[in-house]
């Protein structure tokens, strides 16, 4: 429902607005079921294999991230340097259901740490 929306950063929103499922071309239903119906029919089978509602939204809350982080960007800020584009709109929603900081997330996606053997 609506209150799922919000809390998943995908109120106001559309399949098309994430690239993970627009780049299929394949999104548009042509069967006649509503996705409010289909949303509905999972919680049920999802409840009914033991993933109660706060599973559930744990659950949905990591597929959103991941739809939300698909949509990243990122800037060439060196030679061999990159960094989180902060001025794009899916970076709040990405962080926010991830429970993360924009730094952490930066830090995870733009830098990586090379550990010879034996070194800590």
């Amino acid at each position: 429902g609506p209150k799922d929306k919000k809390d998943l950063c995908i109120n106001r929103m559309s399949p098309k607005d994430f690239r993970l499922l627009s780049s299929s071309g394949t999104m548009d239903r042509r069967d006649g079921v509503a996705d409010a119906d289909t949303y509905g029919d999972l919680k049920k089978a999802l409840k009914t294999v033991g993933f109660h509602t706060r599973r559930q939204m744990d659950l949905f809350r990591v597929t959103c991230a991941l739809m939300h982080a698909y949509n990243l960007s990122f800037l060439d800020i060196g030679e061999d340097a990159s960094a989180l584009d902060k001025g794009n709109s899916s970076l709040k929603a990405t962080v926010n259901l991830l429970g993360v900081t924009e730094n952490d997330l930066n830090s995870a996606l733009c830098s990586c740490k090379i550990e010879a053997a034996g070194e800590k």
